[in-house]
């Protein structure tokens, strides 16, 4: 495996572990975003807590071309 297979693979492992994770307050969902074509990876916190809406990265990895 090449260097570069390698790192996506790497990152890829982290992105589903974050993803893996339920905030503890709110009824937040947590949803992985991985696009390996563009080498996008991202997590996202999206939900209520209470009356406030939740939508943001958690994490989230490009590459810059």
């Amino acid at each position: 495996m090449d260097k570069l297979a390698r790192y996506r693979e790497i990152i890829r492992q982290l992105i589903f572990d974050y993803a893996s994770h339920k905030p503890a307050n709110g009824q937040i969902e947590t949803e992985a975003v991985i696009d390996l074509e563009r080498d996008h990876y991202e997590v996202l916190h999206i939900g209520w807590d209470e009356v406030r809406r939740v939508h943001g990265s958690v994490v989230h990895i490009y590459r810059y071309y």
